[in-house]
């Protein structure tokens, strides 16, 4: 008897430790996603901020997307991005 709650101990274990390893690698590949179809549009918010002539740089529409910009840069710096652009693993 003891012996059979014994296994049935180890095999809950077992599976809870399974489920979490597939939940994790589930995250790890959404998150990747995300972050391949959000790089685009950041090199694109880059080469329209950079063909903006520099007497139009005060336009508020131009400086809320510097605003912008710089908010996607400063999350990618803190180490929230863990990749980089070409889909290997960040630092």
């Amino acid at each position: 008897m003891t012996d059979r709650l014994t296994r049935q101990m180890a095999e809950f274990d077992n599976f809870r430790k399974r489920t979490e390893r597939e939940k994790s690698q589930m995250y790890e590949i959404g998150a990747k996603d995300i972050i391949e179809k959000i790089l685009p549009v950041i090199d694109n918010f880059e080469r329209g901020l950079a063909a903006v002539p520099e007497e139009s740089k005060e336009d508020p529409f131009v400086e809320g997307m510097e605003k912008i910009l710089q908010t996607d840069h400063d999350d990618f710096g803190r180490g929230r991005c863990k990749t980089d652009r070409s889909g290997r693993p960040g630092i």
